[in-house]
């Protein structure tokens, strides 16, 4: 259970990095993002199936979270708020693959 906790925090942390810096052409992914802490707010069981879908969903050979960033003039900033991304990233894509590997 903590790792759904885990998990819901990381898909509400990078919603509002999202939201917060605008970051744009990744419409599908913040609704399936949402689609999926939906699912473990109502601590639903998924199928090895249903997350293999929400993974690809999220994480396609182009685009989507995989090549999620954010660009600013400060290094310093840029680089932070890239390194949250790829940790909350990390965090979700692992849950989903999870018992696949």
């Amino acid at each position: 259970m903590d790792k759904q906790i885990n998990v819901k925090n990381a898909i509400d942390n990078l919603l509002l990095i999202i939201k917060k810096y605008q970051l744009e052409d990744i419409r599908p992914q913040v609704e399936t993002l949402k689609y999926l802490r939906e699912i473990l707010n109502n601590d639903e069981i998924q199928s090895t199936r249903e997350k293999w879908n929400l993974h690809k969903s999220l994480f396609p050979p182009h685009g989507g979270l995989s090549e999620l960033h954010y660009w600013h003039d400060d290094f310093q900033k840029r680089k932070n708020v890239n390194e949250d991304i790829s940790a909350l990233t990390e965090i979700i894509a692992e849950y989903l693959l999870e018992g696949l590997k």
